[in-house]
């Protein structure tokens, strides 16, 4: 028995689509390992530090909490060369999301244990243990593996001082050995009234080994450059890129990330926007836009506003297949809804700009959507559950391009299945207007 799909659904080949995440600039990933706070009450309370109990000064960063079993993103096999190799489409579907949220920079351990207790050697292999698991986990993603003690007054390290601190150094340096950690990465953290001035300290290694992990993913994705050619890999000069210049995001380099995304929009400009790919282009030009702008308000208000119209300028008249017209007056809805709200958030209080013309066109866009789809014809509930398209693997591409290459052709079956599906889709839609 076939399930009618959910034809309201928002996903990445619709074109109103919109990657929440974008609005908000990339804050380095955390994951904080064995913190119990429900059951010990100074675990609750570092979390709290950590997560809850911020400033202004503090470093903007996304903390999360995960289980020692936590499953990680399995890392895609590094290509050696290209020669031979089609790409399948431009910007993957869930690569924004994976980094924001799924592939941490810093993995950090917190455990209790004080130098001088009676079990410490009995302890330190169980620390030893959960660190080579999270390395295993964690292998080949480079991400950054700390240790953090928590223990229940301040130590003194000194390798000439008291017995009592000359064990304190013997254990620390034997511990990160054994774990295979540098000993700036195994921090102390006291439970007393030091604690949040500690945290504070630790907080700052976070961002500095954070940054050592972005710039090492930014080296990466460069040392494929010299391995492309143009213009069989047009849409891997687009998507690494974009890819730098969001690492680039992590590491608050603005500048930086404004040269990568103005590369990957000029790259983008290179390819040419036909039938089987008009969706996929301008979603992407879309979203390389929005970041472009969101960077651009910062310090040139008007430069924003100049890029944006260039941008529907440059792919105003790229509609795509005919007998999906709709979709290229929602794309331009969604393009003028979408800057209109960023440019109010990004010029409050500055009486001389004005966003709201940029929501009257998109209302205009709107309504030419609507008028093109009141004469879309409905099929029947039988045929409209015949084909459910796969989740696209793509920003922007459409359901029967799925697992092909740029150069491959479409199969006519398929595409007629998938445009009396976004058909019957577009039929669902209440529009406003």
């Amino acid at each position: 028995m076939s399930v009618a799909p959910n034809l309201t659904q928002k996903s990445p080949d619709d074109p109103g689509f919109f990657p929440d995440d974008l609005s908000h600039r990339p804050r380095p990933l955390v994951f904080l390992v064995g913190l119990d706070i429900h059951e010990k009450d100074v675990h609750k309370r570092i979390h709290e530090a950590l997560t809850v109990h911020r400033n202004t000064k503090r470093p903007l960063t996304n903390y999360q909490m995960v289980t020692p079993s936590h499953e990680y993103p399995v890392r895609s096999k590094q290509k050696l060369n290209y020669e031979g190799y089609v790409p399948k489409g431009i910007i993957p579907s869930d690569w924004i999301q994976k980094h924001l949220h799924k592939l941490p920079a810093v993995l950090a351990l917190f455990y209790d244990l004080d130098w001088d207790a009676q079990d410490f050697e009995q302890k330190q292999t169980e620390v030893c243990s959960r660190i080579s698991c999270f390395r295993q986990s964690l292998q080949g993603l480079n991400t950054r593996v700390l240790l953090v003690l928590i223990q229940s007054r301040l130590f003194h390290i000194s390798h000439s001082g008291s017995p009592a601190d000359q064990l304190t150094a013997k254990r620390m340096t034997g511990l990160a050995q054994s774990c295979g950690i540098q000993v700036d990465q195994l921090f102390q953290l006291p439970h007393t009234e030091r604690m949040m001035d500690c945290i504070l300290k630790i907080e700052i290694s976070f961002l500095d080994q954070a940054m050592l992990y972005y710039t090492h993913r930014i080296k990466t994705v460069r040392a494929h450059k010299d391995l492309l050619t143009k213009p069989v890999h047009l849409s891997l000069f687009v998507r690494h890129q974009f890819k730098i210049g969001f690492f680039s995001e992590f590491k608050k380099d603005v500048s930086g990330a404004l040269k990568y995304y103005n590369h990957a929009y000029n790259h983008l400009m290179e390819i040419q926007a036909e039938d089987r790919n008009a969706l996929e282009v301008k979603m992407v030009a879309g979203i390389l836009n929005y970041k472009i702008c969101q960077l651009t308000f910062v310090d040139s208000p008007r430069q924003a506003i100049s890029n944006f119209r260039k941008h529907i300028d440059n792919y105003r008249k790229h509609e795509g297949p005919p007998d999906l017209s709709f979709q290229h007056q929602h794309w331009l809805a969604a393009e003028n809804s979408h800057f209109a709200r960023m440019f109010a958030d990004a010029i409050d209080g500055i009486q001389t700009l004005n966003p709201g013309m940029y929501y009257v066109i998109a209302a205009e866009h709107a309504k030419s959507r609507r008028d093109i789809s009141n004469k879309l014809t409905p099929v029947s509930s039988n045929s409209a559950t015949l084909y459910t398209p796969p989740m696209p693997k793509f920003y922007g591409q459409y359901p029967w391009r799925d697992g092909l290459t740029e150069s491959e052709e479409t199969d006519g079956t398929a595409r007629r299945a998938g445009v009396t599906y976004l058909s019957q889709r577009e039929l669902n839609v209440e529009h406003s207007w």
